[in-house]
């Protein structure tokens, strides 16, 4: 499922970029991850794969435009050079849904390529994160083992991946949602410029 041969080019591309990109401290609105979790080999897959029938999160799918986002406001990039997006005063793109009335308790980013909404990272801490595995498994059915804690549902168009990473404030768990093939358009992107950079040294 990678998009490159290794993984050593991939974690060259991201060491790099990183420096170039610009990052902003997470906040109460922000995602502290900036860059979406490895696939592993894909699962068995069942059909059909709730992952690729949501293509995105409920109420949008990956590929619309920025413009069906109105209120998002901007902030810096990420490793494979996704602008970053995000609703300030707990503001939700997903309406009435379990994300959108827990906005005010999740810390949430919007990722875009080309103006084309292709990720989508949240978090929450506490006593919400069984809830959120929950709400997980409601929007996707039943996925596989990730690392020790995790789940991850592996579809062909797009992966989702809930994990409990520890972060400054404390105990956490995170959703991440993500377009393969337009992360794979941003890695190509991100490929490319730093051939191109390493050209002109």
């Amino acid at each position: 499922m990678y998009h490159f041969s290794s993984l050593p080019l991939r974690a060259i591309l991201t060491g790099l970029l990183l420096s170039s990109c610009s990052q902003s401290a997470p906040t109460a609105n922000d995602s502290a991850a900036t860059t979406a979790p490895s696939r592993i080999a894909p699962a068995k897959r069942t059909a059909p794969m709730k992952v690729d029938s949501l293509n995105g999160i409920p109420g949008h799918h990956f590929g619309e435009p920025l413009a069906a986002f109105p209120g998002l406001k901007a902030r810096g990039s990420n490793a494979l050079g996704m602008k970053s997006y995000y609703y300030p005063s707990g503001q939700s793109a997903q309406g009435d849904g379990w994300f959108g009335k827990h906005a005010q308790q999740l810390t949430t980013s919007y990722y875009f390529i080309d103006g084309k909404f292709a990720y989508f990272t949240t978090t929450t801490y506490g006593v919400n994160r069984d809830l959120f595995k929950k709400e997980a498994e409601y929007l996707f059915g039943a996925g596989e083992r990730y690392r020790l804690d995790g789940v991850i549902w592996q579809g062909k168009q797009t992966r989702a991946v809930y994990t409990r990473p520890f972060s400054d404030h404390g105990p956490s768990a995170q959703l991440d949602i993500v377009s393969e093939p337009l992360e794979a358009q941003a890695e190509k992107a991100a490929a490319t410029q730093l051939k191109a950079e390493n050209s002109v040294q």
